[in-house]
């Protein structure tokens, strides 16, 4: 009888937007037996570090880093090209629809509250690396909205307002979020998927010059 093969540990990177946050979390990750943690960080070029040398399987990363509201999310959208096998789970401090559809739509493949318990974060990652998408029914919900929205801006490129002198914004229909997208020579760059009613203009800095 041939003995059984052990179970190969989920490698992962955990990066939170302060050490002691970081640390209470990757303790709690390193009791699993299911995981092994291979490294903290608390900025962006720690977190690109780690990954180069580390190789994880999931990195577990903060919305907001570096001071940034969403720098986490901008550090996400680097890793979608540079290292696509890596999978990714978003840590929300409040989860805002905008937020939400953002990590998915820079590759993340879960979204976490940091108010949910530890024990369904192990279940989180390990779904994840599983290859399925982990997020609430609501979060769901609202993704699948936004995914409509952006369908009709593909067929009606044209079709909505102008927004700013570079973009236009096509709202989706149940609730009080705008896309704001631009049109380019050879793609449509969605900017933002943005509460009407906060933050404005947080997105202007990713709009690209029309040449």
């Amino acid at each position: 009888m041939r003995a059984a093969q052990p179970t190969r540990l989920i490698r992962v990177i955990v990066a939170d937007n302060s050490a002691i946050h970081s640390e209470l979390l990757s303790e709690a990750l390193g009791r699993d037996r299911r995981f092994t943690v291979v490294g903290s960080a608390t900025s962006s070029p720690e977190v690109r570090r780690l990954v180069g040398q580390s190789m994880p399987d999931v990195l577990l990363i903060s919305s907001s880093l570096d001071d940034k509201p969403v720098g986490g999310l901008d550090t996400l959208a680097e890793f979608r090209d540079a290292h696509p096998r890596l999978k990714t789970v978003v840590l929300l401090d409040s989860p805002k629809r905008d937020i939400i559809v953002e990590a998915f739509r820079l590759g993340a493949r879960g979204v976490f509250s940091r108010n949910s318990p530890v024990k369904v974060l192990g279940k989180c990652i390990s779904c994840v690396q599983g290859g399925q998408i982990w997020a609430s029914s609501q979060e769901l919900g609202f993704l699948l909205e936004a995914l409509a929205t952006f369908e009709r801006i593909k067929k009606f490129q044209k079709a909505w307002h102008p927004y700013t002198q570079n973009t236009r914004r096509c709202q989706t229909h149940r609730f009080p979020y705008g896309v704001i997208y631009q049109i380019l020579e050879s793609e449509i760059l969605v900017v933002a998927v943005a509460n009407l009613h906060r933050r404005p203009g947080y997105w202007s800095d990713r709009i690209r010059e029309n040449k």
